[in-house]
């Protein structure tokens, strides 16, 4: 963790962006300049050619202090930090100590502010992040509680996606990386409702699938085939065998056969 690198975005007011950019220029001794682009960008630019740059962001309600109170503001007091790339164990501290030297310029938030943090994604693999999207799922609530996330902020800071995290968990990843799905009735309901039957995302991929779709897997001479079936069909047929079974006890061929395991996507 400590040699992670990762970026970060801070947003705040009460100062304005060249404010701000100066501040930095002086505390990190670069050199500070103008980008000249609709974001209105001021740039600090260190000695090891990192850039620091101080941003417009439209989203946020600037404001200034005036006798001790807080009174709106042009928008040239919309103000978005956003660091150059960092590593926590040479940076975090360099960090912190700007963050300081900004609030006592004049750096305030209100509830439009944000911040965002972007971490270095190189040295994860598919099931590590997999693993990390499940736990940031699970935990949603307790973050958005535990950092106060107003409801209207919500456009801006939205919970996990559980379509992903749908998806995710019906991949698994082989120890060389080959992406696999499987099937959601045995991920959904375990083990004594499916064999938990997987097929390659190559195979899925040349496939020409829309919407949910049942898999049928046959071996024949030792090798795997596989038909597909939109479940809405899947369904029908199934309905009908078990009225076909009821009248005379038996299944309709191929529906449901034992040489066959179902895979629902």
């Amino acid at each position: 963790m400590l040699n992670t690198k990762f970026g970060i975005e801070i947003e705040f007011t009460g100062i304005t962006r060249e404010r701000a950019a100066k501040v930095a220029a002086e505390f990190l001794q670069g050199t500070y300049s103008e980008g000249g682009t609709y974001y209105d960008t001021k740039k600090v630019i260190t000695r090891d050619g990192r850039v620091w740059k101080f941003m417009y962001d439209g989203s946020l309600r600037c404001q200034r202090k005036e006798n001790g109170s807080k009174v709106s503001a042009s928008r040239d007091y919309s103000v978005e930090l956003v660091s150059p790339i960092l590593s926590y164990r040479e940076d975090i501290e360099i960090l912190q100590e700007l963050v300081r030297r900004l609030r006592r310029a004049g750096a305030f938030t209100n509830n439009t502010c944000g911040i965002h943090i972007h971490l270095n994604g190189s040295e994860h693999t598919p099931r590590s992040i997999r693993n990390f999207v499940n736990i940031i799922a699970s935990k949603n609530d307790l973050f958005y509680k535990a950092l106060q996330i107003a409801p209207q902020r919500m456009r801006y800071c939205k919970k996990m996606d559980s379509i992903l995290v749908e998806k995710l968990k019906r991949r698994i990843w082989g120890s060389k990386g080959k992406v696999m799905w499987q099937c959601s009735t045995y991920i959904n309901e375990g083990k004594d409702h499916c064999e938990g039957i997987s097929i390659s995302e190559e195979l899925l991929n040349q496939a020409v699938i829309k919407g949910e779709t049942v898999i049928k897997e046959e071996k024949k001479n030792g090798k795997k085939h596989y038909s597909y079936t939109s479940k809405g069909e899947y369904d029908k047929s199934s309905r009908k065998a078990r009225t076909t079974k009821e009248k005379n006890g038996s299944l309709l061929p191929g529906v449901n056969g034992s040489s066959r395991t179902v895979i629902k996507l």
